[in-house]
């Protein structure tokens, strides 16, 4: 039977180190009438490549519902973004803040996240381990 002082004390620790913010960045973006946005992650939703265009884009969809691109690669932002865990590349095409996630239903082929303000992501089923980190979910929780 495992100790129950060192189980709360695990738990307090992981709390404490949950609640620990990552350094504030902002990430650039373009304005449409010319010069550059400077966007705080803690708005960011989800970013995705702009589908079959030449100049290949990062769509960001912010949580006002507004919408914003610049023209850096997905890695590229990843790797920004790599100290701040509520960010995860949950496909290849998406990059997203896990805060923002408020549900996830079981839809053919994978998983759909779902958030307040914006149409939902779908998912491979191939692709869940990191929302199981980050949520703490098992293979028995009906979701996934």
């Amino acid at each position: 039977m495992p100790d129950k002082d060192l189980e709360q004390k695990l738990d307090e620790g992981l709390s404490l180190l949950r609640s620990i913010r990552p350094p504030r960045r902002r990430i650039a973006v373009a304005l449409d009438g010319g010069g550059i946005r400077l966007l705080r992650p803690d708005d960011v939703v989800y970013i995705n490549p702009s589908a079959g265009e030449k100049d290949r884009r990062l769509n960001f969809y912010m949580a006002d519902g507004s919408q914003h691109y610049n023209f850096a690669e997905l890695a590229d932002l990843e790797r920004l973004l790599v100290d701040d865990p509520r960010f995860a590349r949950v496909h290849k095409s998406y990059l997203v803040n896990l805060e923002y996630v408020t549900r996830i239903t079981v839809v053919d082929g994978g998983r759909a996240l779902h958030f307040d303000v914006l149409p939902e992501l779908t998912i491979k089923a191939t692709d869940l381990d990191v929302l199981k980190a980050y949520f703490g979910l098992g293979s028995k929780d009906a979701a996934l």
